[in-house]
């Protein structure tokens, strides 16, 4: 049993190692327990499914996962917890624009090839659609339910102060990915969970010396993001002062770190010794109901 009955809540910022904490998610809840929010194209259908179910299935769900904003809590007819990962706003627009460019099925892909736009490119035109600072926007809720789709109105001048209100009233944990282990650490202590560990998923290809952006087009990001930089700073302090007052120091980090790698290897890599060793170490780890 988990330690309480709070329907929890993760809001995937995209390109912030939420398909790997995926895997950690499913390790805690049932799959009739999970209520799915789509992204792309599907994700207002989602949203819309999920508002119209009856109040019986929603108070069933323990967890409501997916690429959406802020908010979704007001339709549950029970107490519910936000959680998050946030990411340094330079180093997921890279990550963005590089997985664009190698994906085919991306709405976006075929403009971005056809017409060769460059990353500064890139950065105006979702400044132009006003989806940059998209993790001040998205903890904020400052998106239209029945049209969560961008382009998006004007950011608020407020928005950045909502979005820290936000975590402050509503997050269990608003973890970060360059510090990944650490949130995983802290959401295990908070919410009882048992089996935290991981494969990394999804992870775009290491990027040549010659794909690095130069500093002007760096410089350009942090003025489009400048609201992301400073969530991404305060989350960190946060964050810091959060695993302080649990007493997750670094030893603790170092050995799941160890352990994970163990667990995390891939099966037809193992040897005969590693896997049984493996085996035994997921056999004591119990999940929850």
């Amino acid at each position: 049993m988990h330690v309480n009955s709070e329907t929890v809540i993760f809001i995937h910022i995209p390109k912030a190692a939420g398909t790997t904490f995926y895997q950690v998610l499913n390790h805690q809840y049932k799959a009739q327990h999970i209520q799915y929010i789509k992204e792309g194209m599907s994700k207002q259908r989602s949203i819309d499914a999920f508002r119209k179910l009856p109040e019986e299935k929603k108070t069933r769900l323990r967890c409501i996962r997916g690429h959406m904003p802020f908010g979704l809590h007001q339709w549950l007819p029970k107490p519910a917890t936000y959680i998050t990962i946030l990411r340094n706003p330079v180093n997921r627009v890279l990550s963005q624009y590089y997985y664009i460019r190698r994906t085919p099925v991306h709405p976006l892909h075929s403009e971005l090839i056809e017409k060769n736009v460059s990353l500064e490119a890139y950065v105006r035109m979702m400044s132009d659609i006003n989806t940059t600072n998209l993790q001040t926007r998205w903890l904020a809720g400052y998106v239209d339910f029945d049209s969560v789709m961008p382009p998006y109105e004007d950011l608020p001048a407020d928005a950045l102060d909502l979005a820290k209100e936000n975590i402050e009233n509503f997050f269990s944990v608003c973890g970060l990915t360059e510090r990944f282990d650490e949130s995983l650490l802290l959401m295990r202590r908070i919410h009882g969970w048992k089996n935290v560990y991981y494969i990394r998923r999804n992870v775009g290809k290491r990027r040549s010396s010659k794909e690095q952006p130069p500093t002007a087009t760096l410089r350009l990001i942090e003025k489009h993001e400048e609201k992301d930089l400073e969530l991404c700073e305060y989350a960190s302090k946060r964050l810091t002062e959060t695993l302080n007052a649990h007493c997750i120091d670094d030893e603790q980090v170092r050995q799941f770190r160890t352990l994970n790698r163990l667990l995390g290897f891939p099966v037809w890599a193992c040897n005969t010794a590693y896997r049984i060793l493996r085996t035994k170490i997921h056999t004591s780890l119990k999940n929850p109901e």
